[in-house]
């Protein structure tokens, strides 16, 4: 598996795992430490630092800053809401205005290799879906806040990883067809 994906997630595995045993703000914090730490580690090594490492420590440390000092609970169960909206709109207002976000990673890391068309369709089509699976666990989350609130912690951790995961298996099985 590839180090940078498993550093990517570790300040999510942090929180779904600290969240539950030590509790929400301790969560919170080791996330966000986590991120601003992975941060400095990159910038220590003198390798750049992409746009999406940025915006997600960004999120985490913003909307996690916000939701562990806001004292009112409706907070913290919403800022997965906007996190999943901020997301999709990266991810889906480039797409509708004719780019393409995981092209254009896979351009920057392949320079030597060109994208064919059959490539090109298929992460357009991912970037798009991925977006929407966001909207969707969006407003999974609000209905898990307004209906059920037993159902917040599966909505927003085991049930966000679900939803990915049969996505990029669709997806997977897709490229292979």
């Amino acid at each position: 598996m590839d180090p940078q994906f498993i550093r990517a997630l570790t300040p999510v595995l942090l929180f779904w795992g600290a969240e539950r045993w030590l509790g929400l703000s301790t969560a919170i914090g080791l996330a966000a430490a986590w991120a601003v730490g992975d941060l400095a580690y990159t910038r220590w090594r003198r390798q750049p630092i992409d746009r999406l490492t940025l915006l997600s420590t960004g999120l985490i440390v913003v909307l996690g800053g916000v939701t562990a000092a806001g004292a009112d609970e409706r907070v913290a169960l919403y800022t997965p809401v906007i996190g999943d909206a901020v997301v999709a709109g990266a991810l889906g207002i480039p797409l509708l205005r004719g780019g393409s976000p995981l092209v254009d990673l896979v351009e920057a890391q392949r320079p030597d290799e060109p994208i064919g068309p059959d490539e090109r369709t298929l992460l357009d089509r991912f970037t798009a879906e991925f977006a929407l699976l966001m909207l969707a666990h969006g407003a999974l989350t609000v209905a898990a806040v307004w209906w059920y609130r037993d159902a917040w912690s599966f909505v927003t951790g085991p049930g966000q990883l679900l939803m990915m995961a049969a996505l990029i298996a669709r997806v997977w099985l897709l490229a292979r067809a």
